[in-house]
């Protein structure tokens, strides 16, 4: 049985980055998901669930709007540089820093959560 391991600091370094005028995001997209939703950190990448179908550019709508309302920052300062047809994405978010994007999609509390050692999860009790 394979272990899942938590994501550590350089998964999330590799998700946001700082970059000139604002920073990047590493996206991989779940299109025809059941809803509309920010997920977790995996292998350097946020994974993100999108209703929408990957036809017609229809997913990638969806993913900017997606962000840019969570990132509560205009649309046209969100845009897709790489990946228009792969589920691998990068994303340029002009205006903001990496710091705060990870504070907008609530990706810094898992930084904070990292850095101390703590992972909220509960202890299992023994069943002897």
């Amino acid at each position: 049985m394979a272990v899942r391991e938590s994501p550590g600091l350089n998964d999330l370094a590799s998700a946001v980055s700082e970059h000139p005028e604002g920073s990047r995001l590493r996206i991989n997209l779940q299109p025809r998901s059941s809803r509309d939703k920010i997920g977790r950190i995996l292998a350097g990448e946020l994974k993100v669930h999108v209703t929408a179908p990957p036809v017609d550019d229809a997913a990638n709508e969806k993913l900017i709007e997606l962000l840019s309302s969570s990132l509560r920052h205009p649309r046209g300062s969100v845009r897709l540089i790489r990946g228009a047809a792969s589920r691998h994405k990068t994303v340029h978010i002009t205006g903001l820093t990496a710091a705060e994007v990870r504070n907008r999609l609530g990706l810094a509390s898992m930084n904070s959560t990292l850095t101390s050692g703590k992972t909220g999860a509960r202890p299992r009790r023994s069943s002897g």
